[in-house]
Parts: structure tokens; C-alpha cells; sequence
């Protein structure tokens, strides 16, 4: 894996047809970035509305954006990463883990 010069790893998080197997992958990449990171590397974890994506009428988009939301809840908890997020439009934000 290859970190941009502004270190920011990026999970891209697309709203297409998800199985439990495709989300499980992207925890995954969240997880693989773990190991390498360094204090301070950023990690672009979720792209669109999370909050919204929640209550979304498809349940795999719902799967998707809570299954991702309970793994970076649990990494701030534990004190792995501070969480912050970028408006980007209107609608959509990218939501950013910093490595602690």
C-alpha cells in the first residue's frame, strides 16, 4: 500500500451492493492501516452521509455504514485514533481517523 504525500490512506467506501464478505473487506483495510501507520497518518474511513447512511431503505448500505461506524467508535474508545470529518458538499462528508 502507498500513502499520498499528505499521508492519507483511503478507504473508498461506495454505496454499490455490499454482502457481509465486501464489508468485512473494508474493516479489513481499516485494520491493515493499523499496522503500518504511524502517529499522526490519516485515514479517510467513510465518504457520504454516515449518519444518514444509517437510517438508509437499502440494508446492506446500512450494514456497510454501521459495521464501519462500530470499528472506529471501538478504535477511539481504546484511544488508537481521534475522529474528525470534511464537509465536502452539501450531502457528503469524508469522515478521517488520525492515528494517535
Amino acid at each position: 500500500m502507498c500513502l499520498s504525500i499528505s499521508n492519507v490512506y483511503e478507504v473508498v467506501v461506495t454505496m454499490n451492493m455490499y454482502d457481509l464478505r465486501d464489508i468485512e473487506s473494508e474493516v479489513d483495510k481499516i485494520k491493515d492501516w493499523l499496522t503500518w501507520s504511524k502517529i499522526g497518518d490519516k485515514f479517510i474511513y467513510y465518504r457520504g452521509f454516515l449518519a444518514g447512511d444509517m437510517k438508509e431503505e437499502d440494508p446492506k448500505v446500512v450494514r456497510l455504514a454501521i459495521r464501519i461506524q462500530e470499528v472506529v467508535n471501538e478504535l477511539y474508545e481504546n484511544k488508537t485514533v481521534t475522529l474528525t470529518q470534511r464537509k465536502v458538499d452539501e450531502e457528503s462528508y469524508e469522515y478521517i481517523a488520525i492515528r494517535t
